[in-house]
């Protein structure tokens, strides 16, 4: 294949990728929502296409379309874009917006930069810490480009670890939820009835609010009206008018008092009243969801299926994490999907590779997993922006940024774990990788983030029941 057809169909990948990127962050994560910043697209565009771009040169290096040089050289482009947009640029741009509009842009500039170093300097300790030794350790080109290349993916097994655990642990809830909880169209109605009445109740006391402002204002005009009146009708001296202001303005601060009093009752009642209406409304549309989901009887059948198969997965994951951090890591141990590969080949007498067949499996298993419930965690992960400030276009910024950074890294490190577990025929000098140290960072994280998900999902669950209540 000519270089020069080779290169268009690099920038056609490119290309293609960039628009997807941009069109998930505007049409999907945020639809119906205000407009996003455009510097804040094109970053997130640029990166999920940079490491979308790692896939498309793993399959020139399958196919044998690219030299040695030149595909160590392509590699090294893309491991060194996410590497310093991804580690270096956004956690900058976090900690810039994190600082707040309380301090001056010099200060904030100032205070960002030495954060982000802290943070070069954390990442690099951690790394030299973490990362496995070497025996013969050269300040070299090859040198940097596998440190690089082991620091991305060693990020990557940990969002990896840390996304797989929690969309694990909240799909299988999601799932079992669906499949205990029956709902009818009497509840359904009766959320609505207890929804509309709350609606009624905020506009009774909205409108009693408008009433007090608009009695005061009134109220207001009156006494400065007859206050002026009484000024010009007023012929016994100075001290007629020194008491009659003195009246009217003890007439107007109790009035004023007693009216801020009964607008700050209802103020914090239409907010009481607010929330309970937000939780009235997330129920209904719950029960609504389940309520459509018995009904179709196809899409649950094979939602029940894919449920099924993915609690299974999930436990048996818990399960064998849990075995390789108290046993270590068995070697000649098999994992389910690789048992159940080697059950159908024998049983159809296919001569295929078993250990890269349940490898690829694997990886498609746990990106189904994981973007099965990828739009839960980024609701989850835009309440905590919502909680930590109120800004909505600080908020979407922080969210796009994360998603840029989970993306990127999860997508890259899967490339480069694939690559390296290519026949020697097909590897490129991408650096050594050593399995064993990533999958056992991955069970840590992976078990980690599991109980922090049961956990929080345990202590909610028990916040809104007593709430309800």
């Amino acid at each position: 294949m000519p270089f020069f057809s080779l290169f268009l169909t690099a920038l056609v990948c490119f290309y293609i990728s960039f628009q997807f990127g941009t069109w998930f962050l505007t049409r999907v994560v945020f639809r119906g929502s205000e407009r996003l910043q455009k510097s804040t697209v094109l970053f997130f565009g640029f990166v999920f296409a940079t490491s979308c771009f790692s896939a498309f040169l793993l399959l020139c290096d399958i196919a044998g379309l690219l030299s040695k040089s030149v595909g160590s050289l392509c590699w090294l482009v893309v491991v060194s874009s996410v590497t310093v947009l991804v580690l270096l640029v956004a956690p900058f741009v976090q900690i810039y917006c994190l600082l707040g509009r309380r301090l001056s842009v010099h200060w904030k500039l100032l205070l960002a930069l030495l954060l982000e170093t802290s943070y070069i300097i954390a990442i690099l300790t951690t790394s030299f810490y973490v990362l496995p030794k070497k025996s013969d350790i050269a300040c070299s080109f090859s040198f940097y480009f596998e440190s690089m290349t082991n620091l991305v993916a060693f990020t990557g097994t940990l969002v990896l670890g840390l996304l797989s655990g929690s969309c694990a642990i909240s799909g299988a809830f999601d799932y079992w939820r669906k499949w205990t909880k029956k709902v009818s169209e009497e509840e359904i109605t009766q959320v609505e009835c207890k929804l509309f009445s709350v609606y009624q109740s905020i506009a009774r006391k909205k409108e009693s609010i408008a009433l007090l402002d608009y009695e005061e204002k009134i109220r207001q005009y009156e006494e400065e009206s007859s206050f002026r009146q009484n000024v010009f009708e007023s012929s016994s001296g100075h001290s007629r008018l020194r008491a009659l202001s003195r009246k009217l303005l003890a007439g107007l601060e109790s009035w004023s008092t007693n009216a801020a009093k009964q607008r700050v009752g209802l103020l914090a009642e239409c907010k009481a009243m607010e929330d309970l209406a937000s939780r009235l409304f997330m129920e209904w549309n719950e029960k609504c969801d389940l309520w459509e989901f018995r009904q179709c009887k196809l899409y649950r059948r094979i939602y029940n299926t894919f449920g099924f198969v993915m609690i299974c997965l999930c436990f048996n994951r818990m399960y064998g994490s849990s075995r390789n951090l108290l046993f270590g890591l068995q070697s000649d141990a098999e994992d389910s999907v690789t048992l159940f590969i080697n059950v159908i080949l024998k049983y159809f007498r296919w001569k295929v590779n078993l250990a890269l067949l349940s490898q690829y499996t694997t990886f498609i298993f746990a990106s189904c997993l994981i973007f099965s419930n990828f739009r839960l965690a980024l609701l989850q992960t835009e309440r905590f922006f919502c909680w930590v400030s109120k800004e909505p276009e600080w908020r979407k910024t922080q969210v796009t940024l994360w998603l840029s950074q989970s993306i990127a890294v999860y997508l890259l490190s899967s490339m480069l774990l694939v690559e390296q577990s290519l026949p020697v025929e097909y590897k490129l000098a991408t650096g050594e990788i050593f399995f064993t140290f990533y999958q056992n960072w991955f069970d840590r994280t992976f078990l980690f983030s599991c109980l922090v998900t049961l956990l929080i999902m345990f202590f909610t669950s028990k916040f809104s029941s007593t709430i309800t209540e």
